[in-house]
């Protein structure tokens, strides 16, 4: 009987281990992929990147200004 407990036990830390190493690839790939956008974030999209009937600025849904500043106007 201790052996199956000793073999359930190894099944479970081989799992808990596949587990923690598949997180690490995913924060991994969602650093680089952070990372990117923010070295990126400053530039403006060509005509050809620009999603077809995009704003180069999308505005929030029921946002009522089209100015992405619009508290700064109120002011």
């Amino acid at each position: 009987m201790i052996h199956l407990a000793i073999f359930g036990m190894r099944v479970l830390e081989t799992l808990f281990f596949v587990g923690l190493a598949g997180s690490a690839v995913v924060v991994a790939i969602s650093f680089v992929e952070d990372f990117r956008v923010l070295l990126h974030r400053d530039r403006p999209w060509t005509a050809s990147q620009r999603p077809s009937g995009e704003q180069e600025y999308p505005q929030p849904a029921g946002s009522r200004r089209s100015e992405p500043d619009a508290a700064a106007s109120r002011a």
